[in-house]
């Protein structure tokens, strides 16, 4: 951002939320004498000002402005190992390690209605979305990207990028298929307080061990789920397969009894 630029109290607010400068961040953060002097202005970025920052820089590392990618393969190609670490030095970018986590979240506490806990694969959540969306007008998802702080350097994304590509493409593609519910201000994209804080990861964990491991109803609750989760992906993952050795003819008789098209 120009370090010369002036901010005038009906002006969009430089945070990214999407209201007035007069609506938003005065009084609070004063704007002008963050460009004046220069300061990381991304450490006083609103959630919905750090995901769409976010955004540009997924756009601008894949290079997807360029032309350049002009077929599925050459979007496959961009996840180098490189381009994985880039992406998660922005994910450091967006959220600095010196990020006061708890102010920035307790600033959505006005809009915020929900926490999406569900699965991140893109028709559940976007069930999900629509169907919170008739009720309240936010919902806050929590980043599937590590944050690479908070690991040690064997499962850090920055050191060994190459164990992380097929993750970092599917969490790119979760990204822009939320992008649109970003900018509108429903969905908004978040860091946990324990991606700052090492010891509480691992407190938290912890807690969330022991408690399991002391109430049998819990565990069973969790294994149900999880015996659901992995079926629902292997039955999907089958009807995948299926489709792709299917002949041509077959396909197409699917479709078009799908669409009521009989013969």
């Amino acid at each position: 951002m120009s370090s010369t630029r002036k901010i005038g109290r009906n002006d969009p607010c430089p945070c990214g939320s999407g209201k007035k400068y007069k609506h938003c961040c005065s009084g609070k953060v004063d704007w002008n004498d963050v460009f004046r002097s220069k300061q990381n202005w991304r450490l006083h970025l609103s959630v919905r000002g750090r995901n769409i920052y976010f955004a540009n820089r997924l756009a601008d590392i894949l290079q997807l402005d360029t032309g350049k990618i002009r077929s599925l393969s050459d979007y496959k190609a961009c996840f180098t190992a490189n381009a994985v670490r880039e992406i998660h030095g922005a994910v450091l970018e967006t959220w600095p390690p010196q990020s006061d986590i708890t102010s920035i979240l307790e600033a959505t506490a006005p809009d915020v209605s929900g926490l999406y806990i569900g699965d991140y694969g893109i028709d559940y959540i976007s069930r999900g979305i629509v169907r919170h969306s008739i009720y309240a007008n936010k919902l806050l998802v929590v980043d599937p990207f590590v944050y690479p702080r908070s690991v040690r350097d064997e499962y850090n994304p920055i050191v060994e990028p190459e164990q992380y590509r097929a993750q970092t493409l599917k969490n790119v593609n979760f990204w822009f298929s939320l992008l649109p519910w970003i900018e509108a201000g429903i969905i908004e994209v978040i860091r946990t307080p324990a991606d700052f804080d090492r010891r509480l990861n691992w407190e938290s964990l912890e807690r969330q061990r022991k408690k399991f491991e002391e109430n049998k109803d819990l565990m069973d609750a969790a294994e149900i789920s999880v015996q659901e989760l992995k079926k629902r992906h292997m039955d999907k993952l089958a009807f995948q397969q299926l489709l792709l050795g299917a002949p041509d003819s077959y396909i197409e008789r699917l479709i078009k009894e799908s669409e009521g098209v009989t013969h």
